[in-house]
C-alpha cells in the first residue's frame, strides 16, 4: 500500500497537467516516505527537485536535508550548476547547499566546484553557502589544509566584509594552529569580523590558546564595546581552562 501511495504522488508530480496545489501534496507524500525510509520510486528525487526549484516549499518539510539523503548524479549536478550560476536567488542557494550537504552527495562534489564556488563569493550570503558547503565536504572526505587555507586568505583579502567573517568561520576547519592569520584578522577594520573571531577563540578556534597575547594587546585598543566583551569573554575562558596567558584582568 505505502508503495503505491508513492507511486501515485510521484505520477502525480511527473504529469504536465497535474494542478499546483496537487502537486505540492504528492511532493509532501514523497518526502514523508523518504523521512520515514520506505523505498521510494527511482525518479523521486530528481521529479521533487526539479519541482521544488519552481515552487514555493515549506522549509518544515526538511526539503533539502531529505533530498540529501538520496543518491542522484542529475541532482547533484544540476545544483552544483546552479550555484555556479549563481541565478536562483538566496532560497534556491540554501536548497542547493542543504541537498550537496547531504550524506548522499557531500562526498562526491569535487575540489574544482569547491574552488569555483568559493571564487564566486561576492556578498554574506554566497559566502555563507559556500562556507556551508565547504565543511560539509570537508567532515565528508577531507579537503587538503592547503585548499582550505588558500580559500580563508581569499575571502579574508575581501573588500566585502560578511565574507571576511566567513574567513574567520573557516579557519576553524583547519587543525593547524595560525596566528599571523589571528593576528590580522583581531586587526580587521569590521568590528563585526572582530567579534566573530574572538567569540570562536573562546570556542574551537585551533590553537586559541596561543592566542593570549594576541588577545591581551587587542584589548590595548579595542573600542567596540561588544568586540571589547567577547575579547574579554574568550581571554578569561582560555586562562580559565589552564593555558598559557598573563593573569592579568581588565575592566
Amino acid at each position: 500500500m505505502p508503495h503505491d501511495l508513492l507511486s501515485a504522488a510521484l505520477d502525480t508530480l511527473e504529469s504536465p497537467t497535474s494542478p499546483a496545489a496537487l502537486k505540492t501534496v504528492a511532493t509532501g507524500a514523497l518526502l514523508t516516505g523518504i523521512a520515514e525510509g520506505l523505498p521510494v520510486p527511482r525518479q523521486t528525487a530528481w521529479l521533487v527537485w526539479t519541482w521544488a526549484r519552481t515552487a514555493p516549499m515549506h522549509r518544515d518539510w526538511h526539503l533539502g536535508e531529505r533530498l540529501g539523503s538520496l543518491p542522484d548524479e542529475a541532482v547533484r549536478q544540476d545544483a552544483l550548476a546552479l550555484l555556479a550560476r549563481d541565478d536562483g536567488g538566496e532560497d534556491l542557494r540554501e536548497l542547493a547547499v542543504e541537498v550537496l550537504s547531504g550524506d548522499a552527495h557531500a562526498g562526491h562534489v569535487s575540489d574544482e566546484a569547491i574552488l569555483s564556488l568559493a571564487e564566486r563569493v561576492h556578498d554574506g550570503s554566497s559566502a555563507t553557502a559556500a562556507r556551508h558547503l565547504i565543511a560539509a565536504v570537508h567532515r565528508a572526505r577531507g579537503l587538503q589544509p592547503s585548499m582550505l587555507r588558500m580559500i580563508r586568505d581569499r575571502w579574508a583579502a575581501s573588500v566585502v566584509s560578511d565574507a571576511r567573517e566567513n574567513a574567520v568561520l573557516l579557519a576553524t576547519e583547519i587543525a593547524e594552529p595560525d596566528m599571523a592569520f589571528v593576528e590580522r584578522m583581531l586587526a580587521d577594520p569590521s568590528a563585526d569580523v572582530r567579534l566573530t573571531l574572538a567569540h570562536r577563540l573562546g570556542l574551537d578556534f585551533p590553537g586559541g590558546e596561543l592566542a593570549v597575547g594576541l588577545i591581551e594587546a587587542r584589548l590595548r585598543v579595542e573600542s567596540h564595546p561588544d568586540a571589547r566583551a567577547a575579547l574579554l569573554h574568550a581571554e578569561g575562558t582560555l586562562i580559565g581552562e589552564g593555558r598559557p596567558g598573563s593573569k592579568r584582568r581588565r575592566s
